[in-house]
């Protein structure tokens, strides 16, 4: 709703930023493994060799399109097939023009209702939305993503023979140089594909035939018996079998023991790979019997590096736009709370996370992610991930309550949202969150987002506390006091807008008012205990507008109220030389600096 709204009203601005197919395939295939679960359809990709590697546009909104199309054809088909067809129709001046279209085996749609599932809330039999479900918006948004694009979102359909989305759009290509390992393997490969439907078959031969494999195909474990062995006495072995989970014999380990044993010389055994649905457990306890795994759908570069990797036993660092960058690619050694009440996406996110190696813990609403992070020490959590449309306890208000907790308050907590406009991430920053990603999911820039924040708090504010240690005079040190953080460094809090930056200042300088306030109100009633609560609060949001100097002379308070050093003549003097008046002057001075240089 939220995104119609926004397209309606002409406020939906695109993005135009390189972006890895190869990763977007991937991304996508995560998402919608769990559309397969239980139905007797095959979710296939047909993505065209020549299509380049880096493109340029608006990721997000087309992985969004993509994964609206699929649903949608998963849904309305009970078996048979979906394919995705990603083709290149033309390259030129250095704009790749490619026809994207969603073939599914489905229900169909009779010709006079075609147009009207375009319509807002309609769909194409008022039988439809009893049986399956759904509002009917999905398409509409699509098209309306696609004319943006510069596109037009068409469809072909029959009923009970299946539709055919279709749109064609023009990607620029990017200025990324990509490094390709170097393939070891010299002679050719010869792959048997074991595959009850016919489409996958034919796909997975087609792509056999691209990286210039050789291929024969088998409906059943059965029939590829005779296979395996004939092609073991005509001295042809094959170097690797994919066999499909879904085959109509498939028995688990006796199936792969069948397929051996039509080996006639020992020396000649293919590598076995399954090929499965991403969430088949059971599945696992046959791991030691095979080579690797592939998740369907399968792209290209996947059924490479697999294969690649079972035959020699190394593994194939493929190149990705986080190597030109200096973060790291791995969320190794990071725990995340995930706070998000909708299962389905809860199972989406935890799978991306951890497929980077992060430990993930979830709560399944905003009280339970409160609670998830008051029960636990601080340090826990490297990061949380908090959603912020619940039911209940909303993002903002769980991010309010867990901040008031001043032991929290250099918690790096990061939204995740659809709301995408100024005020809506005002909203999120003015509630005490640092950072948004916004849906769908982009595992790229969540992992880019959470490394930017991970443990760099605590870093931060271990940094200031060394470089302001506690001084019983408490005089002002300021020459030794870091003058200034990067401008650069700052924008990177805020997505990188100067603008949004000023939008939050005014919010900012509420906020400090207000806990200036306190901390006035708590020297004057010798209040420590909320004094260091308050100190720490607007330390905390001084560190991330950018306000060193600051956050430096809050630090200091702080460490000697908090000190059991500190006697009471210490504390004392401390309190003695807290002057709101003076902590609002080097707020403001440091502010005006940073406002005058994102003007110039």
């Amino acid at each position: 709703m939220l995104d119609f709204t926004k397209v309606d009203a002409g406020k939906l601005e695109l993005e135009k930023a390189p972006f890895e197919v190869e990763a977007l395939l991937s991304e996508l295939a995560t998402v919608l493994s769990v559309s397969t679960m239980g139905k007797k359809v095959e979710l296939i990709f047909d993505i065209d060799k020549d299509i380049p590697t880096y493109l340029v546009g608006d990721k997000l909104r087309f992985l969004q399109i993509l994964i609206n199309l699929l649903s949608n054809a998963m849904k309305f088909t009970l078996e048979g097939c979906v394919v995705l067809e990603i083709k290149q129709l033309s390259m030129e001046s250095t704009v790749s023009r490619l026809k994207i279209s969603v073939k599914d085996t489905g229900i169909g749609i009779s010709a006079d209702k075609l147009e009207s599932i375009f319509d807002v809330f309609s769909q194409a039999e008022s039988s439809t939305a009893r049986r399956f479900g759904g509002s009917g918006l999905g398409l509409v948004i699509c098209r309306r993503f696609v004319e943006l694009m510069g596109g037009n979102l068409q469809v072909e359909s029959e009923p009970e023979k299946g539709s055919t989305f279709y749109f064609t759009l023009d990607f620029p290509v990017a200025d990324v140089e990509v490094e390709k390992p170097s393939d070891v393997i010299s002679a050719p490969i010869r792959l048997l594909i074991i595959d009850s439907n016919d489409t996958s078959k034919m796909i997975f031969s087609r792509m056999a035939m691209s990286l210039g494999w050789s291929s024969e195909t088998a409906d059943s474990v059965r029939l590829a018996g005779p296979l395996v062995s004939d092609a073991s006495v005509a001295g042809q072995p094959f170097d690797a079998v994919l066999l499909d989970c879904k085959t109509s014999d498939f028995a688990g380990a006796e199936s792969i023991k069948q397929i051996e044993s039509a080996i006639v010389v020992a020396e000649q055994r293919p590598k076995v790979l399954l090929m499965s649905n991403a969430l088949d457990d059971q599945l696992d306890a046959l791991t030691e019997c095979v080579s690797g795994r592939l998740i369907k759908p399968v792209t290209l570069s996947k059924l490479s590096e697999t294969v690649y990797e079972s035959l020699t036993g190394e593994i194939r660092h493929r190149f990705s736009l986080q190597d030109t960058t200096d973060l790291s690619d791995s969320l190794l050694g990071i725990t995340l709370l995930l706070v998000e009440d909708n299962a389905f996406n809860r199972q989406v996110a935890t799978e991306l996370l951890m497929s980077q190696g992060a430990k993930v813990e979830v709560a399944d609403g905003g009280l339970e992610g409160v609670s998830a992070v008051l029960s636990h020490d601080v340090g826990t959590f490297d990061v949380v991930l908090m959603d912020m449309q619940m039911p209940g306890v909303d993002g903002l208000e769980a991010t309010k309550r867990i901040r008031k907790e001043a032991r929290f308050a250099d918690l790096p907590i990061i939204a995740m949202t659809a709301n995408v406009s100024q005020a809506d991430k005002q909203s999120c920053f003015q509630a005490g969150m640092i950072d948004h990603i916004a849906k769908p999911l982009d595992i790229d820039q969540m992992t880019r987002c959470i490394l930017r924040y991970a443990k760099r708090a605590e870093e931060t504010v271990s940094s200031l506390k060394d470089e302001h240690a506690p001084r019983r005079e408490l005089d002002d040190h300021s020459s030794n006091v870091v003058e200034r953080e990067d401008l650069q460094s700052i924008l990177s809090r805020f997505a990188g807008s100067a603008d949004l930056y000023k939008n939050v200042v005014e919010g900012f300088r509420v906020e400090a008012d207000d806990l200036l306030a306190h901390i006035a109100q708590g020297v004057e009633q010798r209040d420590v205990t909320h004094l260091i609560e308050s100190l720490h609060t607007l330390k905390g949001a001084a560190l991330t507008m950018g306000l060193p100097r600051l956050a430096g002379k809050l630090a200091g308070y702080e460490a000697t109220l908090k000190s059991t050093d500190s006697d009471e003549e210490a504390v004392e003097t401390c309190l003695s030389s807290i002057e709101t008046s003076n902590l609002r002057e080097m707020l403001d001075a440091e502010l005006t600096v940073i406002i005058n240089d994102l003007n110039s």
